[in-house]
């Protein structure tokens, strides 16, 4: 597994929704000064998922999330 874009953002999701993991991503990369193109890449790319894994693997690549 290859280290996510921005791995300073860690979320940890209880959430199994996978539109409630997207926007935390959003908000965290809003946080950590991400660029208003770069979140919507993000978005755009995770909204298009096909699935809670898909959804899942898209927010990997950002961010260090982990699902409890």
């Amino acid at each position: 597994m290859s280290e996510p874009r921005y791995p300073d953002i860690r979320l940890s999701f209880h959430s199994r929704n996978p539109l409630v993991w997207v926007s935390e991503v959003r908000q965290a990369l809003r946080r950590s000064g991400a660029t208003r193109d770069e979140i919507q890449r993000f978005s755009a790319s995770a909204l298009a998922a096909r699935g809670g894994d898909d959804t899942l693997r898209i927010c990997t690549a950002w961010a260090d999330v982990r699902l409890l």
